[in-house]
């Protein structure tokens, strides 16, 4: 018998035995790609065939006693329960009967655990940052959240965006990384890149800093192309087109920073970011002026970027909690 077969693991279980991490995976790959009545009659020739020698394991037959009522309710588990209230009669429950069940109970728990998702998000006003189980550094902007489930590198590295985020991710050939939204899928060969995906945006833009990366849309998946450091992919739902073209990575990641760059955006816009950035809510009264603004900001407190922008705009502002009041025309 080959020392890595899970027969040979099993029966180190049985006697008490300390098993290694690569054993207790292979083990673990054992229970769940094996049938339940096929796990039961594998495990019932082995223990025909197990002499007995060794120390029982007490703590899987202590930890059975106090679950087993609660074991198996389903008629899928009925024939497994006949088989322990069988063997239960014989007075003296064999290892090989709470082995079964132990690995079956831990089987189910592997599975609920595996199916379970985790989220992170970032509220209006915050950023936050996550260190994935493979490394890989995650970068909030304000009203955004990342979701992975709890299999992730155990199957695939995907994860799951909606909002803005910028990804530093750990090279791993062998799991390719995957980042979705509701727009479009991004396949990672590279490092860096920072991706804006807002659900109640109209244009979706992944833009590329180390390494490679390819963009493909949901909806169209022959509409797919290959970044190059320096370069955005954007897509107008409008107008239903995926392009590429280079950009300023000082301007893409500017949030990641604290800053806050406008180029051309005109007053209603950049009153939207800053309601997002520090968490406020604006009530503007009047007509928005239509000449446009450029300019940055890396301030603390919204109120010193409005004190700013009235060097631009004619309005006056009053401020009440997180709420702004904005009148045109002093």
């Amino acid at each position: 018998m080959n020392l890595q077969d899970p027969e040979h693991i099993l029966v180190k279980y049985f006697q008490a035995q300390q098993l290694t991490k690569d054993e207790i995976n292979i083990l673990r790959s054992y229970v769940l790609e094996t049938k339940d009545t096929s796990l039961i009659n594998d495990l019932q020739e082995l223990w025909l065939s197990y002499d007995g020698a060794g120390e029982r394991n007490r703590e899987s037959f202590d930890e059975v006693l106090h679950s087993i009522q609660d074991v198996i309710l389903s008629e899928k588990r009925k024939p497994a329960l006949f088989f322990i209230r069988r063997i239960a009669a014989a007075v003296l429950l064999p290892v090989f009967l709470l082995s079964t069940v132990y690995l079956y109970l831990e089987k189910e728990s592997i599975k609920t655990s595996i199916s379970r998702e985790y989220r992170l998000e970032a509220e209006k006003g915050e950023r936050a940052s996550i260190i994935l189980p493979d490394g890989t550094k995650v970068y909030l902007n304000s009203e955004s959240s990342l979701s992975y489930p709890a299999s992730y590198v155990v199957d695939n590295r995907s994860v799951y965006l909606s909002g803005e985020a910028y990804f530093e991710v750990t090279h791993d050939p062998a799991h390719p990384f995957v980042v979705t939204t509701d727009k479009a899928r991004v396949q990672v060969y590279g490092t860096a890149f920072n991706i804006c995906a807002y659900p109640a945006d109209t244009i979706f833009e992944a833009t590329l800093v180390e390494g490679k990366v390819e963009v493909t849309l949901c909806d169209d998946s022959e509409q797919s192309v290959f970044l190059k450091p320096n370069q955005k992919a954007s897509y107008n739902t409008g107008s239903g087109r995926l392009q590429v073209h280079s950009t300023d990575l000082r301007i893409e990641t500017a949030w990641k920073r604290g800053d806050l760059i406008f180029r051309s955006q005109p007053l209603e816009a950049i009153f939207n970011k800053l309601e997002s950035f520090y968490g406020a809510t604006i009530y503007a009264k009047g007509t928005y002026p239509e000449n446009l603004f450029t300019g940055s900001f890396h301030e603390d407190e919204i109120g010193e970027v409005l004190n700013n922008l009235q060097q631009h705009y004619s309005f006056s502002f009053r401020k009440s909690g997180n709420e702004i009041h904005i009148l045109f025309g002093r």
